[in-house]
């Protein structure tokens, strides 16, 4: 059961009990009632919601990584802390980590932010790290863009609609939990 609606019925049944046998007056029972129904709807519309969308974009993320990429690509996460949701549903192997480029098995707070660098650079990194590779597919939190664009700068150029492989659907509840992958080229 929601945390909302489980909240809700126990602040209806708490008022009732303290409030209704105080009131004397018909009119105020009716406006109690009133104020309890009128807020109640609007938590069990946000049970609803609870129920129908999803909390977070990170499984389905996930699944089209496991699915679309294939397993010997290199798969970079733009900024590590953003992307726990998709790296807890991956195999320990599956992302590689902005900062210095090691892989990402969990997902660290602590780590020094000193990024790959720019585009020439994530190109020598990934020849170095997967000799032949032709692609590297970045992973974003969409939340946090401006944030990665620090992290990777000149790769504007390569994170268009052209490069766009996946992009979270609209309609998860919470807007940093929403994620896009470009396939960006290395020469």
């Amino acid at each position: 059961m929601p945390y909302h609606v489980s909240a809700w019925t126990f602040i209806v049944l708490w008022f009732l009990w303290t409030a209704w046998g105080e009131a004397r007056l018909r009119r105020l029972r009716y406006a109690m009632l009133a104020v309890i129904l009128l807020a109640s709807f609007g938590s069990y519309i946000t049970a609803v919601r609870d129920l129908r969308q999803p909390y977070s974009g990170a499984k389905d993320c996930a699944a089209f990584v496991r699915e679309e990429i294939p397993e010997d690509s290199l798969l970079l996460a733009a900024w590590e802390p953003t992307i726990a949701g998709v790296v807890s549903y991956l195999d320990s192997d599956g992302i590689y980590s902005i900062y210095g480029g090691e892989k990402v098995t969990y997902v660290s707070w602590e780590r020094k932010e000193q990024s790959i660098g720019g585009y020439e650079a994530l190109c020598a990194w990934a020849r170095e790290t997967k000799p032949g590779a032709e692609y590297v597919y970045v992973l974003y939190a969409q939340i946090n863009t401006s944030q990665d664009f620090r992290k990777l700068s000149g790769m504007e150029p390569f994170l268009t609609g052209d490069n766009l492989m996946y992009r979270t659907p609209k309609g998860v509840i919470v807007p940093s939990e929403t994620f896009a992958i470009y396939r960006v080229p290395v020469q």
